[in-house]
């Protein structure tokens, strides 16, 4: 945690992702819980680094909000803004 103001970094976000995907590598996606963790700036590289689309509370939401006004997403938002994702998971169409 940062010290001065007990918030988590993109960099530790980063590291505890890509832990994760080390340790699970059968999994389909990484999901990151806690509206907290702020991961637009490092969502689509890590998706890159991992090789799995990642779930994240503040981004999917993101996500959900743009399809409801049907606007199109940039691709910093990880893939969940391309239908090569989206259309294959349960419940979004």
């Amino acid at each position: 945690l940062n010290e001065r103001d007990w918030s988590i970094t993109p960099e530790m976000t980063s590291q505890s992702s890509l832990n994760v995907a080390h340790q699970t590598p059968n999994a389909q996606a990484i999901v990151i819980t806690g509206t907290g963790i702020r991961t637009l700036t490092i969502l689509a590289s890590l998706e890159k680094a991992i090789g799995k689309p990642i779930v994240a509370a503040d981004t999917i939401l993101y996500y959900a909000i743009a399809r409801q006004l049907g606007l199109t997403l940039k691709p910093i938002m990880g893939s969940f803004a391309t239908k090569t994702y989206a259309s294959s998971y349960a419940g979004i169409t």
